[in-house]
């Protein structure tokens, strides 16, 4: 009785606060063109599981705002740590928390609770927005999910919004779009006929989008100035020279601050100046640097919390410097420990400056303010070894 007493309260604000949050959607992505495909019906009563790829800020809004029965978001457990985004993600939207990276038999269990209660049941099965314009992987886990519940599987594929609105940007783009497209993916009817390789293999294919290739063919201005401020924090190898840790930023440009090697970024969103058009390339040709990244020693400010995830709540503790060299994390200031990077476990770049992992049975929840994409992977290329 609780719960269900619960539930009601979350609709009705649910349903008091979509015109605001559909206001707050369109002020941060103003041109949305929606391909609706044969089978949607935005007012069905019937339970689906909607899937979609993960490109910008507020897709998962436009995703699943034009639904009647609102559908029940599958959120990571970080982003519900704080006041605001608790009441946003966990009250509003009825959210099931999920940590990333880390196997959950109970937010499982209510995957399927929520379908078999007849709600609709939403998962980006990417985890995470992606910062250089391709999709990332999807784990196999969402097709065995999918024989489990047995519903419509839908997908929402945007095409257009990390070009007009990368996560990265320190500034708005002037002309920001998006086209999103719904589509009957699998019928419940065909699921038994099918295997969970064939699933997968469907789901990743359709999901799939390099948004370069697509501004290839369309080529939609987007402008806006200080285009490349905050692409530094994630774009850490010079093409040129090869050195790590030596990128910045200028209003358009990106440069090396060690050869001088220096690109522009166009008001179409490429490029211009340097040996790869796209961060998508030199996303790929910085990670064949890893082991010199490894090698190499680096540092950020920044805020650490105490994160307490099963009451959905965070402390501040205090400002701290996180540097790494010789394969540690080495935490001054308001927190102090040196931290061996290879026993780190479920290392996550969430929020686009929050890093989170386990090591030694804590949750570490850090706000960095640069080197995010190196700290990612230097724990990624301890990790495989």
């Amino acid at each position: 009785m609780g719960r269900k007493f619960t539930r009601k309260i979350e609709d009705f604000c649910y349903k008091i606060l979509k015109p605001y949050g559909i206001y707050r959607i369109r002020k941060v992505m103003p041109n949305i063109t929606y391909d609706i495909g044969e089978g949607i019906e935005f007012k069905r009563k019937e339970p689906f599981l909607l899937i979609g790829n993960h490109q910008y800020e507020v897709d998962s809004g436009i995703y699943g705002t034009p639904w009647r029965k609102k559908p029940i978001a599958v959120v990571s457990r970080s982003l519900m740590v704080t006041p605001y985004k608790r009441f946003k993600y966990k009250f509003v939207a009825s959210g099931i928390p999920k940590s990333q990276g880390e196997p959950e038999i109970h937010s499982i269990k209510r995957m399927i609770k929520t379908v078999r209660n007849n709600d609709p049941l939403f998962i980006l099965p990417e985890g995470e927005t992606n910062y250089f314009g391709q999709s990332l992987h999807i784990d196999d886990s969402i097709a065995k999910l999918v024989k489990k519940l047995n519903v419509d599987v839908i997908t929402a594929v945007s095409r257009g919004g990390y070009i007009s609105s990368p996560r990265w940007a320190y500034k708005l783009r002037s002309f920001r779009f998006v086209f999103v497209e719904f589509r009957k993916l699998i019928p419940k009817e065909k699921i038994t006929e099918m295997s969970v390789d064939e699933i997968y293999v469907l789901i990743k294919d359709k999901l799939f989008v390099n948004d370069y290739d697509f501004q290839r063919d369309v080529m939609i201005w987007v402008g806006g100035t200080k285009r490349a401020i905050g692409l530094e924090k994630f774009i850490f190898a010079c093409p040129e020279c090869k050195s790590i840790n030596t990128i910045d930023t200028e209003k358009n440009d990106i440069f090396c601050t060690h050869c001088g090697e220096r690109g522009t970024i166009d008001a179409y969103g490429f490029i211009k100046n340097i040996e790869f058009d796209n961060t998508y390339d030199w996303h790929l040709f910085q990670n064949t640097l890893i082991e010199e990244l490894k090698e190499s020693t680096f540092s950020t400010s920044g805020i650490i919390y105490d994160v307490f995830y099963e009451k959905f709540k965070s402390k501040r503790v205090g400002r701290i410097d996180l540097s790494y060299s010789d394969g540690f994390f080495n935490i001054t200031g308001a927190w102090s420990e040196l931290i061996p990077v290879k026993q780190i476990k479920y290392f996550r770049l969430t929020q686009m400056n929050v890093i989170t992992f386990n090591y030694n049975s804590k949750h570490y929840f850090i706000r960095i303010e640069k080197h995010n994409e190196a700290f990612k992977q230097v724990a990624k290329g301890w990790s495989d070894e």
